[in-house]
């Protein structure tokens, strides 16, 4: 699954830290994975909340349609 050419990493961090443009730049195994080194690792925009109804529902499902399609 990792190695499919089609792989992509959306996340978000909405806490000020982020754990994987910061915390993992440096990380040999992060860096190797193909979707890391095809630079297909999106952050999601902040504010989302993923804990929500059916509104959160909706903003988490158009904000990967624009990541995706951007």
């Amino acid at each position: 699954m990792l190695k499919d050419p089609d792989t992509r990493f959306f996340y978000n961090a909405s806490d000020g830290v982020d754990v994987f443009a910061d915390g993992l730049a440096g990380n040999a195994i992060w860096k190797s994975l193909p979707f890391v080194a095809k630079q297909q690792v999106t952050k999601l925009p902040a504010g989302i909340w993923t804990f929500g109804g059916p509104l959160s529902c909706e903003q988490y499902a158009e904000a990967l349609v624009q990541a995706y399609a951007g």
